[in-house]
């Protein structure tokens, strides 16, 4: 390094600054101005360094695209420690024009960023994302959004994000502080030490507005961004947290992203993290992507939606499969009593249960299973009787079912974790009239339905009451 006394010198208002010195501050306010400049990403060209929104601007940009499509709704949905707000842009067809409840029934793909603040680069792949499904149902139409809801939410940590600060305003890593396994490893109990869990699970207001949020959504899958490394992380280390249940199922999830994208998995680093909570709690297939290994950078060297399109593979990957993401039986036929159904999900289907459920059942609790029940996969048809609490139906796996007459819907457990709501995991087949023994052949092409049905309070309790436990092993 020169010393300073020796550098060449040039003088203004009678103040000496250096010739370096001058230049580091000339190349620092650069860099201040492009980063609070408005519309900074829409001034960059070819070649030239890209900014990174600020706070407002993600803001000011998630509302315009809120007012720019149809379907797209801003909203804010609590506050940082700070009293910045956390908002997100909320995704379905006629959004509009559904309630409360009708949007809550439909199967969600939540997508957050920033939980650590200097990492933003995980709130711009949440943002690009977004754009990327609007554009998409605009351009395909209608059937694009059918029967789903996408959630962005793209800074949890607005003060650590306008920081550029790992935690929050309390010195808390936000990806700590989530009540599944809190403080059980990887954790600090200081403060701004980078891994701090905070005083209790759930201390912060960060966390405690990112749960409920996730609470009142149908939620399948979740997708937490941060940055870092660049691979994904499973919600649970099988040596800390114990096997991961539905690893038919993330097995299948996992091998389509490295085919599509080449990104890797490994366990987690700490216990707390806001994907065990929602894999745990809300039995949603949930992976954090690390979409970059770079850390609190005012700017990018190249454009930033390109920079992120391998990894932005991921998100869309698990957006097109939502309904894969575990057990999702289709309709094949209906010939009385009798119907065929494909399991065209990505993991088992299942404690299958006639909707009503008939006492015999509940009370006998056994069946002919006649199928294969190994989770294979094999493509083969079998013929059972109504079928046991514990049924259950490997993907690809075709079966034909012999159901009691007055049947209105086949009830399935789409995930095996056990969360803290039954209904979370539960979904319903419902068939096109209640089942006769006289009824001529009938064929659904309609597909599997997931919004719950009239039998769902009777369900959930005969799956409380009857569902044994199951895992499956991690190779």
């Amino acid at each position: 390094m020169t010393d300073p006394s020796s550098a060449p010198s040039m003088t203004r208002g009678g103040r000496t600054l250096s010739v370096a010195l001058a230049l580091a501050l000339t190349v620092e306010f650069a860099m201040i101005g492009m980063a609070m400049a408005p519309s900074a990403q829409a001034q960059v060209t070819e070649g030239q360094p890209e900014a990174y929104h600020t706070y407002d601007e993600m803001k000011q940009d998630m509302q315009a695209l809120a007012e720019e499509y149809d379907a797209a709704e801003f909203r804010g949905v609590g506050t940082s420690t700070l009293d910045q707000e956390i908002f997100v842009v909320d995704v379905a067809a006629n959004i509009s024009d559904r309630s409360e409840e009708e949007l809550a029934q439909l199967p969600t793909l939540y997508v957050d960023g920033a939980h650590h603040g200097n990492e933003i680069l995980s709130a711009e792949a949440a943002y690009y994302f977004l754009t990327r499904v609007l554009e998409n149902a605009t351009e395909e139409g209608a059937s694009y959004l059918e029967d789903k809801r996408l959630v962005v939410n793209p800074i949890v940590n607005p003060d650590g994000y306008t920081r550029d600060q790992r935690e929050n305003t309390n010195g808390v890593d936000l990806n700590r502080n989530y009540p599944f396994h809190w403080g059980l490893y990887g954790t600090s109990d200081q403060p701004f030490t980078g891994n701090y869990r905070g005083e209790e699970p759930a201390s912060e207001t960060e966390t405690q507005t990112n749960m409920e949020l996730m609470r009142d959504l149908n939620l399948y899958a979740y997708l937490t961004g941060h940055t870092g490394t660049y691979d994904l992380v499973l919600p649970w280390s099988e040596d800390q947290d114990g096997e991961i249940p539905d690893w038919p199922t993330y097995e299948t999830w996992l091998t389509n992203i490295e085919n599509e994208t080449g990104l890797e998995y490994r366990d987690p680093s700490g216990a707390g993290e806001a994907h065990a909570w929602a894999y745990g709690n809300r039995s949603a297939m949930a992976l954090l992507p690390e979409v970059d290994e770079e850390q609190s950078a005012p700017a990018s060297t190249e454009e930033v939606e390109a920079r992120l399109n391998e990894v932005l593979g991921v998100y869309e990957l698990t957006w097109d499969n939502l309904h894969h993401l575990g057990g999702a039986l289709h309709l094949e036929d209906v010939n009385g009593t009798s119907v065929t159904v494909l399991n065209d999900g990505w993991g088992p289907a299942y404690n299958l249960t006639p909707l009503p459920t008939p006492a015999s059942n509940v009370d006998e609790g056994t069946a002919d299973t006649g199928a294969s029940d190994n989770g294979t996969g094999d493509n083969a048809t079998a013929k059972t009787s109504v079928p046991a609490p514990d049924r259950q139906i490997a993907p690809g796996e075709e079966v034909t079912l012999d159901l009691p007459e007055g049947t209105e819907e086949l009830g399935y457990e789409r995930v095996t974790i056990d969360g803290d709501d039954p209904e979370q995991k539960v979904k319903t087949l419902s068939f096109p009239a209640p089942l006769n023994a006289s009824t001529e052949t009938q064929t659904d092409d309609g597909g599997f339905l997931s919004v719950p049905g009239p039998g769902l309070a009777l369900l959930v309790a005969v799956f409380a009451a009857l569902a044994p436990a199951r895992t499956r092993r991690r190779p």
